[in-house]
Order: structure tokens, then C-alpha cells, then sequence
């Protein structure tokens, strides 16, 4: 986990290093935003809005709650749809096999995506925040880790908005296109799961070589296929 709340709980950031410091050159955050949601109020409420829409894949909500270039906007969309890929894959993954085989499946070391207690974790830390409000902007630290750099959250109309640039969230173009590559993995074999034929063990193994073909930090998966993802057997 990083040390700050708007730092991305997602574990394909964590492991790609997804970097919190602001480039010289970076495009201003904008005014206006691809989602909607309820307005935020307050910092903290745009915070917890952040965390509430990407737990419930909620994109009006999690778009909504950011400032951002168009460009980072993209960037964005491409965390929040991985992570949903990430959520929908556990959570039909534990429905089906439970969650003692989930725990099995994240001794793998997969990016895993945040779980149900994470974000509890996440939101309830939010009213734990420091917030130094100065005009449109609010600087926000965590007490448990006071020699971080503030992340911002800045007022954008009537409404207060999560500033993507000095936030946690922030991906280069190659981590990013890793992260993509991880949501595509797991969108796809969520199909697998619950097949006949098909175990957990199964499922992790052919999940393990499929995101280790694509990150060589990952550990590589040697012997036989368990099974073909592209000619999966009928339900």
C-alpha cells in the first residue's frame, strides 16, 4: 500500500512504480471533467468519492472526482477499467471457489487489485487526513507519514476536485500500458471461472503465465496448459 490515501491501492501500480512526483512541463488540470456524481463539498469528500466510485465501479462517480488534462483523463479511465476488471474477477472467483482458494490465488504475487477491505481501509482514513485549505486549493497530508510530499485537491466551480497531477495515481506510458495489459488478462479469464473441468489451481497457473508473459518481474509459469482460454469448455 502507499503511504498516502489518493496513492493507488491497485497492486499493478504498486508494482509498476507508478510514480507521485509532478513533471516539469505537465498539462494544467481542467475545469471540466467526463463523469458525474455528487458534488463535493469538501476535500475530504471529494476523496472518499474517488475511493466509493472505484470500489463500486462507479465511473460517473470516479471520473467526476478528479482534475485533470484531457490527456490524463485517459490515463485515468485506463486505472479505473483495470481496476474493475480486477474487482469483477475476485469477486466471482470467491462466489465461486471461496475465499480460502482467493488467499492461494494472491500467494501467486499477481497484481491483485484492491479487495472489500482495502477500500474500508481507504475511505474510513479520509476523515484521519490533513487538510490545509487555502483558497481553491487544500494541501493534504497523513499524519502517519508527515515527511511526504502534500498531495492536492483543489476547488473547481462549486465543487472540490482530486488533483490527478501530485496524486499517487499518476503512471508513465509504459507502466500505464502495463496496468492496461493486466485488465485485459483478468477481463478475459473471468471467463474460465466455474467451468467444468476448471479449478482454482487451474486458474491461477494459466492467470499466473498469462500476466507473466507480459511482465518479466513476474514469475515465470513452466509445464503444461491446464487449460486453452480461447476454447474454454461448455458451462
Amino acid at each position: 500500500m502507499r503511504t498516502l490515501l489518493i496513492a493507488s491501492l491497485v497492486c499493478s501500480t504498486a508494482l509498476l512504480g507508478c510514480s507521485k512526483e509532478k513533471p516539469n512541463g505537465d498539462p494544467a488540470p481542467t475545469d471540466s471533467s467526463p463523469g458525474a456524481g455528487p458534488k463535493a463539498a469538501t476535500p475530504q469528500a471529494a476523496v472518499k468519492n474517488m475511493w466509493i466510485g472505484d470500489r463500486e465501479g462507479d465511473k460517473d462517480l470516479f471520473m467526476g472526482s478528479w482534475a485533470a488534462s484531457p490527456e490524463q483523463f485517459k490515463m485515468l479511465e485506463i486505472l479505473f477499467e483495470t481496476q474493475k476488471a480486477q474487482n469483477e474477477f475476485r469477486h466471482k472467483f470467491i462466489k465461486t471457489y471461496g475465499e480460502k482458494a482467493w488467499r492461494d490465488f494472491m500467494k501467486g504475487g499477481f497484481p491483485c487489485g484492491n479487495d472489500d477491505a482495502d477500500y474500508e481501509r481507504a475511505i474510513a482514513k479520509v476523515d484521519k487526513l490533513q487538510f490545509k485549505i487555502s483558497g481553491d486549493k487544500a494541501e493534504m497530508t497523513d499524519p502517519e507519514y508527515p515527511q511526504n510530499r502534500p498531495e492536492v485537491v483543489v476547488k473547481s466551480g462549486d465543487q472540490w476536485k482530486v488533483d490527478y497531477a501530485t496524486s499517487g495515481w499518476r503512471c508513465n506510458e509504459a507502466a500505464l500500458k502495463e496496468i492496461q495489459g493486466y485488465g485485459a488478462i483478468f477481463r478475459k479469464y473471468i471467463a474460465a471461472i466455474g467451468r467444468k473441468g476448471i479449478s482454482a489451481e487451474d486458474i491461477k497457473v494459466e492467470v499466473g503465465r498469462a500476466l507473466a508473459a507480459t511482465d518479466s518481474e513476474l514469475p515465470k509459469v513452466d509445464g503444461p496448459r491446464r487449460f486453452d482460454i480461447d476454447h474454454l469448455p461448455a458451462d
